[in-house]
């Protein structure tokens, strides 16, 4: 990976993290392309806000995806970005999932800017002037 790699923490998989955890867990956004991932967002106990979410690599060319985007997160930490750095997922760690990497960062409030550009038109807020 990078030098990043101290966020591995060594033989920790997704099942355990979950465990860890210990509360509930939503599967989001399953994507079906070369590079598909399944995003998960873990819940702890009796709270109704997210603290982690887990992008789960399906094929080999989805894991080297996470791969770099755990690189380029890496990075933008590094470089000290100031305030905007608050609206970036940070890396939490790095676990395994059937030998592939799984990526797993601090959960964000607020909406998914990706689901929210997929709905059609129709079902979006009207344009403001």
């Amino acid at each position: 990976m990078t030098e990043h790699a101290s966020f591995i923490v060594a033989g920790l998989t997704l099942a355990d993290l979950i465990d860890s955890v210990g509360g509930r867990v939503a599967g989001l956004a399953m994507s079906k392309d070369s590079n598909a991932k399944l995003t998960i967002i873990l819940f702890p106990p009796g709270q109704d806000r997210p603290v982690y979410v887990a992008k789960v690599p399906t094929t080999d060319v989805g894991a080297r995806r996470v791969a770099q985007e755990a690189a380029l997160l890496g990075d933008l930490e590094l470089r000290g970005i100031g305030p905007i750095g608050e609206t970036i997922p940070h890396i939490v760690t790095m676990v395994e999932h059937l030998g592939r990497p799984v990526l797993v960062t601090n959960a964000l409030p607020g909406r998914n800017m990706f689901a929210d550009g997929r709905r059609s038109r129709s079902d979006r807020e009207p344009l403001r002037s």
